[in-house]
């Protein structure tokens, strides 16, 4: 389960069990600290969500990156949109924000890539951050974890799956993989 608080409403995305929820799959969001919750609008129950990134300076503004591609909330988790893209129908593992300039976003996704957008989210590019196109024992590597460097926004870090870390000095535009400890 993945939990994150927003201007004071916590979100909290479920999965799948069958341990007395009855299907609470998706995104749920309470407004009184989890003492009641609603289903976020927007998504399909069986939506399966592995990333919320709040906005760094707007927290009405939520990203999810989800089994089916990326959506966006523009009223603080209440509802998400999906967000037409080179992302749909892609698993969505990971999203960042630039902390200096927010309207860049960056999202990795399985098969392990990196993505772009420069204006918000409305437009995305796939970066030339390489992964291995198989990985033993997972078969297509994730890129789990994505960070820009809130001292130097211009360092993007990829942490995928089996396949290690890639790095980037210059805001996305070329990568290398970094070497293990």
């Amino acid at each position: 389960m993945l939990s994150t608080c927003f201007q004071g409403r916590t979100c909290d995305v479920q999965e799948l069990h069958d341990d007395g929820r009855n299907g609470r799959t998706g995104i749920w969001i309470s407004g009184d600290g989890g003492e009641s919750w609603n289903r976020c609008k927007g998504m399909w129950n069986e939506t399966q969500v592995f990333a919320l990134t709040p906005h760094p300076q707007n927290p009405k503004v939520i990203f999810a990156g989800a089994h089916d591609g990326i959506y966006r909330s523009d009223d603080g988790g209440a509802t998400f949109e999906p967000i037409a893209s080179p992302l749909s129908g892609k698993a969505i593992w990971s999203v960042a924000f630039d902390p200096v300039q927010p309207d860049t976003i960056f999202a990795g996704s399985r098969p392990g890539a990196v993505f772009r957008s420069r204006d918000g989210g409305r437009m995305w590019e796939q970066l030339n951050a390489q992964f291995a196109p198989e990985c033993p024992n997972v078969r297509f590597p994730r890129v789990l974890s994505m960070a820009v460097d809130p001292t130097d926004h211009q360092v993007v870090w990829a942490g995928a799956e089996v396949d290690g870390v890639r790095r980037s000095l210059d805001g996305g535009q070329t990568w290398e993989t970094t070497e293990p400890l």
